[in-house]
């Protein structure tokens, strides 16, 4: 048998280097993320000016957590602030930039745990805003704060019981339209120290 053409001979070489090219950058599938069971609840309830709710994530009759407003006054910059707040009782913790005194709105899927979301700590007993309409006697009112016009964002809870502490998540939204909060839902780990993902 006469030997291949050069030609003929080049297109073997090719076919082999792509084959084992492919070999050599076939990546195995990514593992499954497996998150830890959650207990849900669903409230879909709003919070207008000058109301207020609690919120029981774990169901177990305590008030955890509450979502309230109140109007303050600055006379010397002659602005009046309707702030929308988000208050946790002593056995429950609410993740806290220390510098704004704001809790973030979170994306789904960000990490909640004893050390995120990163930058954050974790107070119990407080009260932070999340967001204000401020009115002054000029200009029209402008809204400040990290949850203005949040739509179906996170918020970071967590929960001590018998000294062991439970993470979880409200999902919320702010509607400068309307000037409501909504609570969606509520969801808890049923493991203690797990870390959880916002929205699963």
């Amino acid at each position: 048998m006469p030997p291949p053409k050069p030609l003929t001979m080049y297109k073997y070489f090719m076919l082999a280097g792509l084959i084992a090219f492919g070999a050599c950058h076939k990546t195995a599938d990514a593992p499954a993320v497996t998150h830890p069971q959650m207990d849900y609840t669903g409230i879909n309830q709003e919070v207008s000016f000058g109301q207020a709710i609690y919120i029981d994530p774990d169901n177990n009759g305590s008030k955890d957590f509450l979502f309230y407003t109140i109007m303050v006054g600055d006379p010397l910059l002659k602005k009046d602030y309707y702030q929308y707040h988000f208050g946790s009782s002593y056995a429950a913790s609410v993740a806290v930039d220390s510098l704004t005194d704001q809790t973030p709105a979170l994306a789904k899927n960000a990490a909640i745990s004893g050390t995120t979301p990163a930058g954050l700590q974790w107070y119990n007993a407080s009260g932070v805003m999340m967001t204000r309409k401020v009115v002054g006697n000029t200009g029209p009112p402008s809204w400040e704060g990290s949850w203005t016009n949040a739509h179906h964002q996170y918020l970071a809870i967590r929960i001590q019981r018998a000294g062991l502490l439970y993470y979880g998540w409200l999902e919320v939204s702010f509607d400068t339209a309307t000037e409501k909060t909504t609570v969606h839902r509520a969801a808890i780990c049923r493991e203690a120290e797990k870390e959880i993902r916002a929205g699963w």
